[in-house]
């Protein structure tokens, strides 16, 4: 199945607040993925929440749905949102989708 980094798992790593450089293990973190023409895709519900890695020091993981119907070559915006204790972030990356390595 094609997708993002032939992985259907998203993750944010190491959250500190950029102030105090605490780590963060108590934030809302939602993931929205739009399509190459700007709408959000279909195939599962989103904003999508990343749940909190018990005892990781910040690492918030979420998996998304195999329905969605990623094409190999587009290029898909991921818009991730993060409010924590009075902060709030918001990070955009884009990723491109490739056939799997796994050749399924």
């Amino acid at each position: 199945m094609p997708s993002p980094n032939n992985t259907s798992s998203v993750e944010v790593k190491g959250l500190r607040n950029a102030v105090t450089n605490e780590i963060i293990n108590d934030a809302d973190v939602t993931l929205i993925v739009y399509d190459s023409l700007g709408a959000i895709m279909t195939g599962d519900t989103f904003p999508k929440t990343l749940e909190y890695v018990t005892d990781s020091k910040g690492v918030y993981r979420a998996t998304l749905s195999a329905t969605i119907p990623w094409i190999v070559g587009d290029t898909y915006k991921y818009v991730y949102t993060v409010l924590a204790s009075g902060l709030a972030l918001t990070t955009v990356c884009y990723k491109t989708a490739t056939e799997s390595s796994c050749g399924c």
